[in-house]
């Protein structure tokens, strides 16, 4: 029997021929092939570039500026709150805080007992002066008293006057006359 000559492997074919994709007709196989596949890797390299340059790079620029101004926030935020006064009686920052809210209290406390201290001196000077204003008040109501009736007793003194200065210049008409 014959034997029939065994048919060929086809050759794997990546981009089939006549397809848009397929730059190359050089009729060697390997060379199709390899210039086929650099012309995909450049279209894609292409397309990934772009898109990349489109829609990536914008919104990673964004989010770059953010992450450096959050960096830029925390270096300003760690120089305001970074110990550096490990001399000082309080180098810790919450106990340093704690201490200056003690002394404020008890400066406020001392402060409180002056002004009060000042309020009992002030009420009691304001107690002798009002006892000076009633004192004065009556001694005032006396005089006033004793004026009026002054007055009074005196309220008829002009016709006695009268009288006695008639009486006088006929007592003297009398002895003189």
């Amino acid at each position: 029997m014959e034997s029939i000559p065994p048919t060929p492997k086809p050759t794997p074919v990546l981009i089939p021929n006549g397809s848009p994709l397929d730059y190359s007709r050089t009729g060697v196989v390997w060379l199709d092939m390899t210039i086929d596949v650099a012309v995909c890797a450049v279209v894609v390299i292409v397309a990934v570039t772009t898109a990349y340059r489109v829609f990536l790079k914008p919104k990673i620029d964004v989010i770059l500026a953010s992450a450096n101004r959050a960096a830029e926030n925390s270096a300003v935020a760690r120089a305001h709150t970074e110990n550096n006064h490990a001399g000082a009686p309080n180098p810790n920052l919450r106990d340093d805080l704690d201490a200056k809210h003690t002394e404020v209290l008890k400066r406020l406390d001392q402060v409180t007992h002056t002004m009060v201290r000042y309020q009992e001196r002030t009420d009691a000077e304001l107690g002798n002066i009002n006892k000076t204003l009633i004192a004065d008040r009556e001694e005032t109501r006396a005089v006033r008293q004793e004026l009026n009736d002054h007055i009074r007793q005196k309220a008829g003194l002009e016709q006695r006057v009268m009288k006695i200065e008639c009486d006088l210049e006929d007592h003297r008409e009398n002895t003189e006359g």
